[in-house]
């Protein structure tokens, strides 16, 4: 695991922004390639790149991914769908690139618009498409419990990862408001209530997952039970299961 950048320019309400203020700093391309040299030369042959958002600075990433080429290395990043297009990945795909994590969040149009998320379904089915086409692994990220979440939406996400099958992975994970992130400080005006007394930032693990968090139409134990019911339902659907 590695990093060679801290924070994140967007703004997505369920995301804690209070850290890093949006403002995003950069590592240059030489001191992350003498990086990758000292990773290698210890004996690793691959890196899991845990920035928040790859493929926001082209120049700065090619000059890393054809050092990760040069050496032979395998890879892979985190992203959002609206920066993956096919230049990008075939190139880095050539480089080395095996996985890429996309955070879906939702298949409903209403919540990826409810949490300024910036993005539609058919922008994820159009990221979800080049990287099948450039033979890159695909896991998604769904977050269950948003504002605005009902047994309609979490259809329209169940109706989504269907149409975008197979994929490699999928998680299903439950919304946690952190504090400095909107859906804690405006929690009522989201539609999103929880007991600030008894509260823990915590999401828990497979089968032991915590819910603090309803929304206007579904109760912590039915949101709780609608991540499992798609857990197990997809969980033999995907690749690496």
């Amino acid at each position: 695991s590695a990093i060679s950048s801290r924070g994140c320019p967007y703004g997505c309400k369920f995301c804690c922004t209070a850290v890093w203020q949006r403002k995003p700093r950069y590592q240059s391309a030489e001191r992350t390639n003498a990086e990758i040299r000292s990773l290698y030369d210890m004996g690793f042959r691959g890196i899991s790149w845990y920035d928040d958002e790859w493929f926001i600075r082209k120049a700065r990433d090619w000059q890393i991914a054809e050092q990760l080429k040069s050496l032979g290395m395998v890879w892979r990043v985190l992203t959002r769908s609206d920066l993956v297009n096919e230049e990008h990945i075939a190139h880095a795909a050539k480089c080395g690139l095996v996985e890429v994590f996309l955070g879906i969040e939702s298949g409903s149009p209403r919540i990826l618009e409810a949490i300024g998320k910036k993005v539609t379904p058919d922008v994820h089915r159009k990221a979800i498409r080049i990287l099948k086409q450039n033979n890159v692994r695909i896991k998604t990220g769904f977050v269950i419990g948003l504002p605005g979440e009902s047994y309609e939406t979490i259809k329209e996400t169940e109706e989504f990862i269907e149409s975008v099958l197979p994929l490699d992975d999928v998680d299903f994970t439950i919304l946690v408001p952190y504090p400095g992130s909107e859906v804690y400080d405006h929690a009522e005006e989201l539609g999103i209530s929880f007991n600030r007394n008894t509260y823990a930032h915590y999401k828990g693990g497979p089968d032991n997952y915590v819910g603090v968090v309803s929304t206007k139409y579904l109760s912590a134990q039915e949101l709780l039970a609608e991540r499992k019911r798609l857990e197990d339902k997809f969980k033999d659907k995907t690749k690496l299961r």
